[in-house]
């Protein structure tokens, strides 16, 4: 009630929830791209924002069962937000009975140490370059041992700019690099948008 008094008949944003278009569908179409950009959330209406987008997803992925992939970009950014880390550890625990992927992107790895999740058990995480204290401690949160969670930042910190490295189980067992091969018709969408320097840069 607290976060919603200001929307309320009277409060700061009366009118919020009476834009056209202001309530979310819960019928997706299948095979259809849905993005939900919040880089330019301002304060007052962050939590607001999280916790409906948060109810939404609970029922389209935990009660409507509808099988998805789910790509969460800047996840630190969620990680430190209540609903998020809640829906987070539920998409964690129930994903995979329902036909679900859950892709968690983050430069701050730390905040799955900080908020631990069933996220944090991940089948695979795919680690770029950081620092080896950093490295160390994503790997320790993750309940890999201290010897090989420092031998695994070692090799973490040592990669070269745009290689990554598979860390299988929750970051057990050995790291392994990986190639990726992007289908054509993502590499044809992405150009569509404008998106597709940063795969030329590389393969130059």
């Amino acid at each position: 009630m607290a976060i919603l008094r200001p929307y309320q008949k009277g409060g700061l944003f009366e009118g919020f929830f009476d834009r056209p278009k202001a309530l979310l569908s819960m019928d997706f179409q299948k095979g259809a791209w849905y993005n939900f950009d919040l880089s330019t959330l301002r304060e007052e209406n962050r939590n607001i924002v999280h916790a409906v987008l948060a109810w939404f997803l609970y029922h389209i992925v935990t009660v409507g069962k509808n099988p998805m992939d789910i790509f969460i970009d800047e996840g630190w950014r969620l990680l430190r937000s209540g609903p998020f880390s809640d829906l987070l550890d539920e998409l964690g625990r129930r994903a995979r009975k329902r036909g679900i992927g859950v892709t968690l992107i983050t430069h701050l790895p730390q905040d799955l140490a900080k908020n631990p999740t069933s996220m944090s058990m991940a089948s695979t995480a795919l680690i770029g370059r950081m620092g080896p204290d950093e490295a160390f401690a994503f790997f320790r949160s993750m309940g890999v041992p201290e010897a090989e969670a420092r031998q695994n930042a070692e090799s973490v910190s040592r990669l070269a700019p745009r290689v990554f490295m598979a860390s299988p189980s929750g970051g057990r067992g050995a790291l392994f690099p990986v190639q990726i091969t992007l289908p054509s018709t993502w590499l044809r969408f992405w150009e569509s948008l404008g998106n597709t320097m940063g795969f030329q840069e590389a393969g130059k």
